[in-house]
């Protein structure tokens, strides 16, 4: 799942930079100065916050040029790294469990 985040982090970095420069007023800052700084702000705010990495960093204006790359960007975050990899996650993890509960039984 991490290299998964830092796939999209690169291209967030080398696309994407300017939309990580959040403005003072967001509750949570996202920083793209680095290649590294762009991963924790993809992993803090894609994955622990919710909702993928598109809702918490600046808003892709229609009038912009990168408006399509963008979307598609923050629609494949979201489906492949919150909602396929999660529940990828979340399901081993369940699947553990009922193993453990069956060799109890």
């Amino acid at each position: 799942m991490l290299i998964c985040i830092y796939i999209f982090s690169a291209i967030g970095f080398i696309i994407f930079q300017q939309y990580y420069a959040s403005d003072s007023n967001a509750e949570f800052q996202a920083y793209a100065d680095t290649l590294y700084q762009t991963f924790e702000s993809s992993v803090f705010l894609g994955i622990i916050i919710g909702g993928g990495i598109g809702g918490a960093i600046g808003r892709a204006e229609q009038i912009q040029d990168r408006y399509n790359d963008r979307v598609i960007w923050d629609l494949l975050f979201f489906l492949i790294c919150i909602l396929i990899l999660m529940n990828i996650i979340i399901g081993t993890i369940i699947d553990t469990f009922s193993d453990l509960r069956e060799e109890d039984a």
